[in-house]
């Protein structure tokens, strides 16, 4: 049993919680709902609203002469503004760049080459996130009244408890990664540069043709039949 409750204190630490069974016997609830003094005449907090609720990503095709000159080129400007490239080939590179340097940035994509085509997508995720804080704060909750119920479960019981109290773990943590994942991408917009290539060279002079069929027609002949037929 003593092994069981250690197990669950263990579980309590890893999550962050009261590593104690009795903290609720030992901690005073006098004053828990007393509000603060002077609480009306404290300014009302703003911190959420300022929160962004919307993830940003646009994505460009962009015709140059060598593109691995301009994805250095690129990533070279995202990590001056605090961003970074989260992969890159031989065809595009994907860039993350923090949501208030976004515009600025995509602004230097342009004397790289040509633009040819450009999509932008704003997502609000200020419902989705507020539900999974939601979540995770009901389960948490229930985490601590399982915790509790550890003060006069028997032996049986406790090994049921810690089965339901590893589940919890699993669901808290799961949630707070979803959490963590969107909360990353309200900070940081994602820019896909996709690269095409813009050949720049002149016309070749040595008889050939940009046309592969017309390679392979003998125009000595067809220029003399031509001739015949006037």
């Amino acid at each position: 049993m003593i092994r069981l409750i250690l197990s669950s204190l263990a579980i309590a630490g890893a999550l962050g919680l009261p590593a104690t069974l009795h903290a609720e016997k030992k901690t005073p609830r006098i004053a828990e709902n007393r509000p603060p003094r002077n609480a009306e005449n404290k300014p009302p907090r703003i911190a959420e609203k300022e929160t962004p609720r919307t993830t940003i990503s646009s994505t460009m095709t962009l015709k140059v002469t060598d593109r691995n000159k301009a994805a250095d080129t690129l990533i070279e400007e995202a990590e001056k503004t605090g961003g970074y490239f989260s992969s890159r080939d031989d065809d595009q590179v994907v860039l993350k760049v923090p949501v208030a340097r976004a515009d600025a940035f995509i602004a230097k994509i342009e004397p790289l080459g040509k633009i040819i085509d450009r999509t932008f997508n704003a997502e609000d995720v200020g419902t989705r996130l507020t539900e999974l804080r939601t979540r995770l704060s009901s389960r948490e909750q229930v985490f601590h009244r399982y915790f509790a119920v550890l003060n006069t479960a028997g032996q049986n019981s406790i090994v049921e408890v810690e089965s339901q109290m590893t589940q919890l773990v699993q669901e808290i943590e799961g949630l707070k990664g979803s959490i963590g994942m969107l909360e990353h991408q309200l900070q940081l917009a994602e820019i896909i540069v996709r690269f095409e290539f813009r050949d720049r060279r002149p016309p070749a002079r040595d008889g050939s043709s940009s046309f592969a069929w017309l390679n392979t027609v003998n125009l000595a002949d067809l220029f003399e039949e031509f001739s015949h037929a006037k």
